[in-house]
Formats: structure tokens, C-alpha cells, sequence
């Protein structure tokens, strides 16, 4: 698969003479630079070639290895604004001559230098492009009807607030970079499946496209060792921790109560640990038992319905004997 990347240059550059991918040190070009150096890494078979154009305010379209000087030109003066045609003509015929399968758009303002609503040649190849752009400079510079195979991903104020560890100054050269990294873990196949349903480098982004197998042994205990679950209230409680933990995309793979303590098997994403899980799912289930069962509320006078504490091992690293050696000793 033949990949082109055309992003941004940025005003942060370093102070000698240098290939354009190691001259520009901006908040968008880093992370895009190290998703490249990655992914080129992990690809030894040599079957995705990934090129990397730069649209400079002062040079136009410079390829990454083309060596250049630091320079300072606002985006008010850009060559573009003086010769509209120049990264227009340069771009197409590097997409013609190359026959790229997709064509990445990092862009910000400067995308107006494409020319998308006044050349017909964007509509008419059979090259895919997928422009991350901010819903601004999309209603500004690219028509309302787009073509079959141009796709935008909104990369904006709003998506930049759902990622911690992205902001509004890096977060195209940041969505590039988690594709290149989920392409190095999962498969190559991602840069196919990302033309397919460009949509998805959001959701790999946030952490959607993420592959776990994280299980847990979980026991905690009633408070005072009171012998309160059984018969209705048991079945209740049971199915309670298990709504409660469906609601945090937690799954209950196993789980059995004794009259005094809850042990659960579970399957949780890594973004939830288990401290907070349990607090969760005890605080909850307490409040729930005890309005619906009064005698419960009489018992505990108020107060929480579990002990304080929880055992917990991953999978492989318990047996019964330590989890009846938690309950004695709690």
C-alpha cells in the first residue's frame, strides 16, 4: 500500500540548515514524526510505503529529506497567497506519478493552498483522501458535496477536550500518530481499514480500537461479617454488581456469594482500575440493597452494607486457598 502524508510546517524550527522532517519542532509535526519513524520500523516486509510532504509558507510543497534553512514567514505571506497554483500543481503531479492508494491531509488553514473548491482533478482519481481538519477550515475551504472518495475527520476543539493527551495545537499530528501505533500492534491492515471507514482513527484515537485481556479475582466482605446474603437479598445483590458492572464495560465472567462475602471474576478495560471499579460497584449496590430491603437498613443503621478492603489477583495467580484465607482474615 502507497501512502502519501502532506501536514503542515510549523513557526518552531530548529537553527541550522536541516531535512525538513528534522528542521520543523512544532506541537502537530513531532508526534506525526514519531508516528512515521515508528510504523517504518515495525513494517520489515516493506509492503506499506508511507511519504511524508510539508506545505512550507515560504518554499510551497517540500518533500522530508529536501534540506533547508530556518526561516519566518507568516501564513498571510505564503508563497500560495502569491502564486495560487504552485502547491496545487506540485501535489497533483506527485499523486499522479506515484499512484498512491491514500493520501493523508494534516492541515490547518493552509489547506485553501489545495485549491479543492476550483480544481476538478480532486473529484475524478481513484486515490482516497482523508483530510483531518477542524470544523471550521471545513465549511471555509472544502465544498459541501464532497466525492465518493474524499472523507474529513472532524479533528477539532471538541475531539481535542475527549483526549487527554491531546489539545487543539497538536492533535492532528496526534491522531496520525495513534494510527501508526495501532497499525504497529495490530497489523498493517489498519491503514486499509482506516480508507474503508476513516472514522475509526477517531475511535483509536480515544482508545476504541484498543485489544485487552485484563481478568481479576475480586472478594470483598459484609461489614461486621453479618451472614445477610441470602435468599432474596443474595439474588438481588447478584444481579445488581452485575448491572452495576455492565455500565462500566466491565464483564462478570464468574461470580458466587457466601453469606458474608462476594467473589467475581471480571474482564475490565484498562482505562478503569480496580480501586476505583470496586469502590463503584460496593457504593452502589450498598445503597441499592439496603433502600429496597428494610431489613438490611434496620441491620446496618445507615451505614455501608460491605466492609472496608477487597482481595484482588489476576487470573492464573490464585487458588481458593488464598481467597479462603482473605475471608478468614478479614
Amino acid at each position: 500500500m502507497k501512502i502519501l502524508v502532506v501536514s503542515s510546517c510549523s513557526e518552531r524550527q530548529c537553527n541550522d540548515y536541516a531535512p525538513a522532517a528534522e528542521l520543523y519542532t512544532g506541537h502537530n509535526h513531532t508526534p506525526l514524526m514519531e508516528g512515521l519513524r515508528e510504523v517504518r520500523k515495525c513494517d520489515q516486509s516493506g509492503k506499506t510505503t508511507i511519504d511524508l510532504f510539508i506545505l512550507s509558507t515560504k518554499h510551497g510543497l517540500i518533500g522530508e529529506r529536501d534540506v533547508i534553512a530556518p526561516y519566518n514567514v507568516e501564513p498571510e505571506h505564503a508563497i500560495w497567497n502569491q502564486n495560487p497554483d504552485c502547491v496545487y500543481q506540485k501535489l497533483r503531479g506527485i499523486i499522479e506519478n506515484n499512484q498512491y492508494d491514500l493520501v493523508f491531509f494534516l492541515l490547518g488553514q493552509d489547506v485553501k493552498a489545495l485549491q479543492l473548491r476550483e480544481k476538478s482533478f480532486w473529484y475524478s482519481g481513484t486515490t482516497d483522501l482523508i483530510f483531518l481538519l477542524a470544523p471550521t477550515n471545513r465549511r471555509h475551504y472544502l465544498p459541501s458535496d464532497l466525492p465518493p472518495n474524499i472523507h474529513v475527520v472532524e479533528a477539532g476543539i471538541e475531539l481535542a477536550n475527549e483526549i487527554e493527551e491531546a489539545d487543539t495545537y497538536n492533535l492532528r499530528g496526534f491522531l496520525f500518530k495513534k494510527l501508526c501505533e495501532s497499525a504497529c500492534s495490530e497489523g498493517l491492515q489498519v491503514f486499509e481499514e482506516a480508507r474503508q471507514n476513516p472514522q475509526i482513527i477517531r475511535d483509536i484515537a480515544q482508545g476504541g480500537h484498543t485489544l485487552y485481556d485484563l481478568k481479576y479475582h475480586i472478594v470483598w466482605i459484609t461489614k461486621y461479617r453479618y451472614q445477610v446474603l441470602r435468599g432474596d437479598i443474595a439474588l438481588r445483590a447478584r444481579d445488581l454488581i452485575r448491572e452495576i458492572c455492565q455500565s462500566r464495560e466491565v464483564s462478570v465472567i464468574r461470580g458466587s456469594l457466601g453469606l458474608g462475602h462476594v467473589h467475581i471474576l471480571v474482564s475490565s478495560p484498562p482505562s478503569l482500575s480496580v480501586s476505583e471499579l470496586v469502590q463503584y460497584v460496593k457504593s452502589r449496590s450498598s445503597a441499592k440493597l439496603q433502600r429496597e430491603f428494610p431489613s438490611l437498613r434496620k441491620r446496618y443503621r445507615g451505614q455501608h452494607l460491605w466492609a472496608r478492603g477487597y482481595f484482588c489477583a489476576t487470573v492464573g495467580a490464585v487458588d481458593e486457598e488464598r481467597i479462603k484465607a482473605y475471608i478468614e482474615v478479614m
